[in-house]
């Protein structure tokens, strides 16, 4: 749909928001009740996103990936962790309770 055709202030259903963004209706849902992801509206006993709003929200989740800084050197896989054995007990305290 070209963007000259978009109503800005289209309302859209949570099945519609869903479907343009990707994400299940459930996840829009929790979002709304934790007071976070993309603004809603109210309309009586129903809930509405504008499209305006969706549409922001995805550009805003928009990651552009950026090159590394040529100064920057690049770490491997660190070295294993050396192992140091622990000393087995002496016979004494093998059996006693807390010691193994």
């Amino acid at each position: 749909m070209p963007a000259a055709e978009i109503d800005p202030l289209e309302l859209l259903t949570t099945a519609e928001a869903a479907r343009r963004t990707g994400r299940p209706k459930d996840t829009l849902r929790k979002d709304r009740k934790a007071g976070k992801g993309m603004p809603w509206v109210r309309v009586g006993r129903n809930i509405r996103y504008r499209t305006v709003d969706v549409e922001a929200w995805i550009i805003a989740q928009t990651v552009t990936p950026s090159e590394p800084d040529p100064g920057t050197t690049t770490v491997g896989k660190p070295a294993p962790a050396v192992v140091q054995q622990t000393p087995s007990l002496p016979p004494h305290l093998r059996g006693l309770r807390g010691f193994r």
